[in-house]
């Protein structure tokens, strides 16, 4: 799928960051090809403490890949809570973490810096957008959203999931109370922890993501097996960024239409 731009220099999502198995305009981006500066550097989309003239031309840079204006750009204030909503056209401020459309021309774009971004796709003429952070995960945000994705057309059967950059297993250490807290919720979820010498325990996010999909009957998932943890010059990571002393961090945008 060739990508549409204005713009000159070489940001585009790496091949392997497009799944093949959704046919429409999708992409996971990271932190390189934007204007801002400093612990933002440079394609930071969030506008918490980057110079807002700085994120706007980094959003705008993303959609132009797409052929779209930057009013066509639908993100969300993310509260990392379970509910989505269904686009019919393009607000500001929704304080939601996941949302669905069947409108032509709206770029879905969801902000992560250590979650997992979720696209999906339905043959149906569906998309949808998910920040899966922990709470949300284990909140059912992935149900929610599936069922709005139903309201407006797809069936379960069809829809296609591709998790992108997010933090990996050997990077997300966690604590005792949300091993406990986690493993209450169910003895299978054991399984998404390893555990050090230390008594350690490490939280595989993205799997634990794939576990929901399926249980919502998505059986058709990708991911990209990138962590945003060990790659700081390609992605932007909060966790990565507070363990040196950086309270402020970017964030990166995924992004899908229908076109």
């Amino acid at each position: 799928m060739k990508l549409q731009s204005s713009q000159s220099i070489d940001f585009y999502p790496p091949s392997h960051l497009v799944v093949p198995q959704i046919p429409v305009l999708h992409g996971f981006f990271g932190r390189k090809g934007g204007v801002s500066t400093g612990i933002y550097d440079s394609l930071n989309c969030s506008l918490k403490n980057d110079d807002p003239e700085h994120v706007m031309e980094n959003r705008r840079r993303i959609v132009a890949c797409y052929g779209q204006p930057l009013k066509n750009l639908m993100t969300l204030q993310q509260i990392h809570g379970t509910q989505a909503i269904i686009v019919d056209e393009v607000t500001h401020n929704v304080k939601v973490d996941a949302m669905v459309t069947c409108k032509k021309d709206i770029v879905l774009g969801i902000q992560t810096a250590d979650c997992v971004p979720i696209l999906l796709y339905s043959k149906n003429g569906v998309v949808g957008a998910i920040h899966g952070g922990w709470r949300g995960l284990l909140g059912d945000i992935i149900e929610h959203t599936i069922r709005k994705m139903v309201q407006c057309g797809a069936t379960r059967e069809s829809i296609v999931a591709a998790i992108g950059p997010c933090i990996a297993q050997p990077s997300y250490e966690v604590g005792q109370d949300f091993y406990d807290r986690v493993c209450k919720l169910s003895p299978e979820n054991e399984s998404f922890f390893t555990s050090s010498p230390t008594s350690k325990y490490f939280f595989d996010l993205s799997e634990y993501a794939t576990k929901k999909l399926l249980k919502s009957e998505v059986t058709n998932v990708s991911h990209m097996k990138e962590d945003t943890y060990t790659n700081p010059n390609t992605y932007f990571s909060s966790r990565h960024s507070l363990h040196r002393g950086n309270p402020s961090y970017g964030t990166q945008l995924s992004v899908i239409m229908l076109s």
